[in-house]
């Protein structure tokens, strides 16, 4: 992943990227928290084999964020536990609200500012 400032998303031309670790194989599919400053952490149910424990991720991020899955892309870390997606169609204050609502409250508000690209 690239060296960025502080913080779990960025914007993009093409839309925000948002900074995850996953932790495949847990009780439950959620936010979890923050992993460090620079990621959300994503517990999911599914195992990280044939590609499942990232399509859960994709399709749990789209129903936290009321977007389709095909709004969610996933950017970088296929096969590795940090991960960004691409994610289009909802504004940087539509992000941290559909996240607030998860109770990660704390975090948005915390959270450093995005940079632009």
């Amino acid at each position: 992943m690239e060296k960025r400032k502080e913080g779990f998303y960025k914007t993009s031309k093409d839309g925000i990227i948002l900074f995850v670790h996953c932790r495949p194989n847990a009780k439950k599919t959620c936010f979890d928290g923050m992993y460090g400053d620079n990621a959300l952490k994503l517990s999911l149910k599914a195992p990280p084999v044939d590609n499942k424990a990232n399509k859960e991720a994709i399709s749990y991020i789209a129903g936290v964020l009321g977007i389709s899955k095909g709004d969610v892309m996933l950017k970088a870390g296929r096969s590795a536990r940090k991960k960004s997606f691409l994610i289009r169609g909802i504004t940087i204050d539509e992000l941290l609200a559909s996240i607030n609502k998860t109770g990660l409250k704390g975090i948005c508000r915390l959270s450093p500012p995005a940079y632009e690209e």
